[in-house]
């Protein structure tokens, strides 16, 4: 996967790139992934047959939803039970697949409430 970001319209995609580039076979989401895109709100770039999604505007919706989607519940209103909740959850990630998703979460916390707006 790598992630294509459009610097004219600020717009995201995520470009899903086959293993073997030499012999590319048609590229599509595992199911997994493409309910993840959904549950997020990505949707496929029309004509692209499942290649490259385009990401939502990042906002709170969008992070209640990969919060969502990560952990399970719904994200508390107070900043720090979120951070308490996905710190919590660490212990129980086995791969770095999900370290990683952890770590994206709170980063995301900060970003959006706690750090002084831009």
């Amino acid at each position: 996967m790598e992630l294509i970001k459009n610097s004219k319209g600020k717009r995201v995609y995520i470009h899903l790139i086959p293993e073997n580039v030499e012999n590319p076979s048609i590229v599509r989401p595992q199911e997994s992934l493409e309910k993840f895109f959904r549950d997020i709100g990505a949707k496929p770039v029309p004509g692209s047959n499942g290649e490259f999604w385009e990401l939502p505007d990042f906002s709170k919706e969008t992070f209640r939803r990969y919060y969502r989607f990560i952990l399970g519940t719904e994200p508390p209103s107070d900043p720090y039970k979120m951070i308490e909740e996905t710190k919590a959850m660490f212990k129980w990630a086995k791969t770095f697949w999900q370290q990683d998703c952890l770590r994206s979460l709170l980063d995301w916390i900060d970003r959006l409430f706690m750090s002084p707006a831009d």
